[in-house]
């Protein structure tokens, strides 16, 4: 009997030992692996750090645009300019700082641009683009050349007709 007790005891303590361990295991694989939630890279937009999940995506991305001009800073159009004193210059004509990327889900989207030359700020505005077909854009942005062309041309072609019109 006291043999038997004993290994009852046995039995139990290996049993609950082996419970201890599988919950262990179990326990161990249910921590987040945590090494690499977020990707970076240098892509077509500059660096970018995207999360595992594509739910955060944001591009850093600068600009700088510098002049050297050696002997002087300017166009000479006539004879005296040539003989202005030799001074060489270097300027910084554009530093721009572009950020952008999406948050929350990708068509979620942001973009902000500061010019750092002369501390303005030339671009900010949130993009909902869920639909192909419908979109939309909030903010303060730069025009796109095209839509200054567009505009411009409609001017002239509306000028145009008005010319014509009065001619005949």
């Amino acid at each position: 009997m006291y043999k038997a007790s004993i290994l009852i005891h046995i039995f139990k303590n290996t049993l609950l030992g082996l419970i201890v361990l599988l919950g262990l295991n179990g326990w161990s694989q249910q921590i987040k692996d945590t090494t690499k939630l977020i990707n970076v890279r240098y892509g077509d937009k500059g660096i970018e750090l995207r999360t595992k999940d594509n739910k955060f995506l944001f591009q850093l991305q600068s600009r700088l645009q510098f002049r050297f001009s050696t002997p002087n800073d300017q166009n000479p159009l006539t004879y005296d300019d040539y003989s202005q004193d030799k001074e060489t210059t270097f300027k910084i004509n554009r530093a721009r700082l572009k950020v952008g990327g999406h948050a929350f889900e990708p068509w979620l989207k942001y973009y902000w641009e500061y010019e750092l030359s002369q501390s303005n700020l030339l671009d900010f505005r949130i993009m909902i683009e869920k639909w192909e077909w419908l979109s939309f854009k909030v903010g303060q942005w730069k025009t796109d050349k095209w839509e200054l062309k567009y505009t411009d041309i409609s001017k002239e072609v509306a000028l145009l007709i008005i010319i014509i019109g009065q001619q005949h």
